[in-house]
């Protein structure tokens, strides 16, 4: 069974032979537009989707709740969404975006909504639900990666898109951002770690957990990195990022206080791409205090320090067309104690872009290794397929 399931993997790759990435301009170009897609001076409008599919072969211990890919050999459909966004008059846009499954938040499939205002570079504002300002490896669309899905550490201690009125100003276009907002309060998902934050207050609005206030700087002073984390292009211009993001979230804060926990976090990154090759790291530390009379049943968290770090690096070995990305991760639930849940990953992806990353096939080896105490069996080869216009 995991010989036919390897062997399926490998035919991913078995393409037509005249498939080249990015070889049709104006493809590529309706691709970006959405296929379907209206636009005047005045009002704009756009229909976009992205299908992920994979299947392969995990071993006995994977569980999702532990932060595996898949529990068991077979097929997943990771993501299935439809977007609509555009723009009104000359300084309006907005999106509006569903997954068609439930699989990462509450209160169903809105992924999100939002409208933004931008007159001019140096000021900007967007209100709705939208990418929280913490982490870059977040922030970045998952359907530009080089590996199947974000860190496990990302989706850890990144909450899900979250509802608020963002800030931002660009004093240098194109080359520093400067974002701040204010956002509905954050609640940790009880089950596990891994399942990182509950998707709490769109819908409803604000119920239980106050404000959470984040921000970030990001830094690009040669070029544009574009949206891509991989170098797909191989361009010969070096290109290099740098950033920082925080919250606060609960507690007795002024403003921002409720709920059990007061949640604070910083998190900072590097990425450079240059002639094909690609480097990214970022490192993230929180801080969780619990309250000591709890309002509400307790949310599973104590006083702790947690962090987490991955590194990502690749090159194109055919420019436009095929890459190898290799990413290695720290995770480090409870800094002071040392048990199984302390480990280190190391991800290893072979992308095929038949166009750009707008059709990939992607074939990944998934290895993880506890630190201390048990260590589960539970590696993963996996292979995925990636529609997105």
């Amino acid at each position: 069974m995991k010989r036919l399931i390897l062997a399926a993997l490998a035919a991913l790759f078995i393409l037509p032979g005249n498939a080249q990435a990015g070889s049709n301009k104006s493809l590529v170009k309706q691709l970006r537009k959405g296929l379907i897609h209206h636009d005047t001076e005045d009002f704009g409008i756009a229909l976009h989707g992205r299908v992920q599919l994979w299947g392969g072969w995990v071993d006995d211990d994977a569980l999702l709740t532990g932060g595996d890919l898949m529990e068991e050999p077979g097929f997943r459909l990771r993501r299935a969404r439809l977007k609509v966004d555009g723009h009104f008059y000359k300084d309006f846009t907005y999106a509006l975006e569903l997954d068609f499954f439930d699989s990462e938040k509450l209160g169903g499939p809105l992924y999100k909504a939002w409208v933004d205002y931008n007159p001019t570079h140096y000021f900007g504002m967007r209100l709705g639900a939208d990418k929280f300002l913490l982490m870059k490896s977040d922030i970045i669309s998952s359907a530009f990666l080089p590996h199947l899905d974000r860190p496990m550490g990302t989706l850890m201690m990144s909450p899900a898109n979250t509802l608020g009125l963002v800030l931002y100003s660009e004093p240098w276009e194109e080359h520093l951002k400067i974002s701040a907002g204010l956002f509905n309060g954050l609640r940790r998902n009880s089950s596990s770690l891994h399942a990182g934050y509950d998707g709490v207050g769109i819908s409803k609005g604000n119920q239980f957990d106050g404000m959470a206030i984040a921000g970030r700087i990001d830094f690009e002073p040669l070029a544009p990195l574009g949206q891509a984390l991989a170098d797909t292009c191989g361009c010969k211009k070096m290109r290099l990022g740098l950033g920082v993001g925080g919250h606060m979230s609960g507690g007795d804060r002024p403003i921002i206080g409720g709920g059990n926990l007061a949640l604070s976090a910083i998190s900072g990154y590097v990425h450079m791409k240059v002639a094909g090759f690609h480097l990214f790291g970022e490192y993230t530390r929180e801080k969780v205090t619990a309250d000591p009379q709890p309002t509400t049943p307790s949310d599973g968290d104590v006083d702790s320090l947690r962090y987490v770090a991955n590194v990502s690096l690749g090159y194109m070995i055919v420019p436009k067309t095929l890459g190898l990305a290799v990413r290695g991760e720290l995770l480090d639930p409870e800094e002071g104690e040392d048990d199984h849940f302390d480990e280190w990953t190391v991800a290893a992806t072979l992308n095929y872009y038949v166009i750009k990353d707008y059709l990939k096939a992607q074939v990944e080896y998934l290895h993880r290794q506890s630190l201390h105490g048990n260590d589960p069996a539970n590696d993963a080869v996996i292979g995925g397929v990636l529609v997105n216009f």
